[in-house]
């Protein structure tokens, strides 16, 4: 059964990081005074994180030849490499690339739209994905779930 086409995940991400831009340029709001320097530092290891956490998880996805679209009907339940920490980590990924860019430019708009995302995530993909697994791997993906969590 195939999963109902939604907005990609990476769509939200476009989208929330947008309107966040737009209202840090309207009203800018900072997180707290700090060097530019100091934020760009931050943003990069943060920009690292989201690496290694998004590459690990595509490379697991690609090992177990299960497609990372989440339209598509998973062929396996990938539960090793960043899957054993989060179920996740592909949106923690987007997440966490979206706290960066705020904290590079010292938005509190984009750490708001980055809160926006989790959210968006939360109750449009992942709650349709979980239904999906449930049903392709029962007792499996139920005890997955309670073994990880959703997030972090």
């Amino acid at each position: 059964m195939k999963i109902q086409k939604i907005v990609p995940p990476p769509v939200l991400f476009l989208l929330c990081l947008i309107a966040g831009a737009i209202v840090h340029r309207r009203r800018p709001l900072e997180l707290a005074p700090y060097p530019f320097v100091a934020g760009v530092m931050v943003g990069c290891v943060l920009l690292s994180i989201a690496a290694i956490i998004g590459g690990w998880a595509l490379r697991d996805m690609r090992s177990h030849r299960t497609p990372i679209e989440p339209w598509e009907d998973p062929r396996q339940l990938v539960t090793s490499g960043p899957f054993r920490v989060t179920r996740n980590p592909l949106y923690v990924t987007l997440v966490t690339v979206l706290l960066a860019i705020a904290v590079m430019v010292n938005s509190l708009w984009l750490i708001a739209s980055a809160a926006l995302l989790v959210i968006l995530l939360d109750r449009i993909i992942i709650v349709r994905e979980e239904a999906i697994l449930g049903r392709t791997f029962g007792v499996d993906y139920d005890d997955y779930k309670r073994r990880v969590r959703r997030w972090i």
